[in-house]
């Protein structure tokens, strides 16, 4: 089972060769800490990873700012990189 931050991102059968690999689709922009575990089977023991990846997502996100003069409300928005 492969998490993000405690979140369950999806459970993968492992390979012969001690192996598994997830694809993770859709992750927000952002930072994602990922780790990973493995309940056992009858020939194999429990396992989970020490350490951590930690995976950056970038793109773009749109950003609206809004402001006040007097009574009047303005507003304008753009689309910004994230990295």
């Amino acid at each position: 089972t492969f998490f993000d931050q405690g979140t369950t991102l999806g459970v993968i059968n492992v390979l012969s060769d001690g192996t598994a690999t997830l694809r993770a689709i859709g992750l927000s922009i952002g930072t994602h800490v990922i780790t990973a575990s493995y309940s056992g089977d009858s020939n194999n023991l429990p396992s989970s990873t020490n350490g951590s990846l930690n995976q950056v997502i970038t793109g773009t996100a749109p950003l609206v700012i809004f402001g006040t003069t007097g009574g009047l409300t303005h507003q304008t928005s753009a689309l910004v990189t994230v990295q």
